[in-house]
């Protein structure tokens, strides 16, 4: 038998028999030193543990939850009940161009806001009211509101309610309401404590939302009011 044949480590007997034979020293010791070249140049792969993992380590076992991000919560609870553009802003040079008429259910009073328009305020019929500029804002109380529509004066001054009198710079600075009557309109200037004064006429049809808008002050706002109270 020629010795140059290497020795086999299996040896086929039959079709499905095979005979594993016992490799001697040598075959041991090559195959050995193979394995340990193969697990000193082979690095083990770094796992980065994820965030949870990391979470329950910091807190000594405990899972802790992501914290939801808090609700944002509007100052006070409003009810829009017109917004209106002045119809003669495109032929006249109008210094209120839009009027906001809101009920307040937290105080029970009309806001009034004016503002003017931007370019970007109105595209065809659609009117984008946060790219509008404020110009001012301020209140009617229910006691004002019934006597704007339930008098005879032509003139009204609006009184405002506060509780008490602290001499605080925000009571110093509200803004007063002037409201002048004709028929069929409504000329509504506030006064700015600063000495500004702005002006919207009410006429036709938005004459009689501005009356509507009063009339659900001291009609409909009371019930909205005192459940608005009842709930908090």
């Amino acid at each position: 038998m020629n010795e140059d044949i290497p020795k086999a480590s299996i040896m086929q007997t039959g079709r499905y028999d095979p005979i594993y034979l016992t490799p001697n020293k040598d075959d041991v010791d090559m195959m050995n030193s193979q394995n340990n070249e193969i697990n000193n140049n082979f690095e083990d792969p770094e796992i980065e543990e994820p965030d949870f993992i990391k979470n329950i380590i910091e807190n000594n076992g405990s899972e802790v939850k992501e914290e939801e991000p808090p609700l944002i919560k509007s100052k006070y609870n409003m009810i829009e009940l017109f917004c209106l553009i002045n119809e003669e802003i495109f032929v006249k040079d109008k210094q209120v161009h839009c009027v906001d008429l809101s009920f307040n259910m937290d105080f029970g009073n009309l806001k009034i806001t004016y503002y003017t328009l931007t370019p970007e305020s109105i595209d065809n019929h659609v009117i984008f009211k946060q790219s509008m500029n404020m110009l001012t804002t301020a209140t009617i109380y229910p006691s004002s509101a019934f006597r704007i529509l339930n008098s005879d004066e032509t003139e009204i001054v609006c009184m405002e309610q506060l509780i008490n009198k602290t001499n605080e710079d925000w009571q110093k600075q509200r803004p007063m309401v002037e409201i002048h009557k004709e028929k069929n309109k409504y000329s509504v200037i506030i006064h700015e404590y600063t000495k500004k004064r702005y002006m919207y006429v009410f006429e036709n049809w938005q004459a009689k939302a501005f009356e509507h808008s009063l009339e659900f002050v001291y009609n409909t706002g009371f019930n909205l009011r005192g459940n608005t109270k009842l709930k908090t």
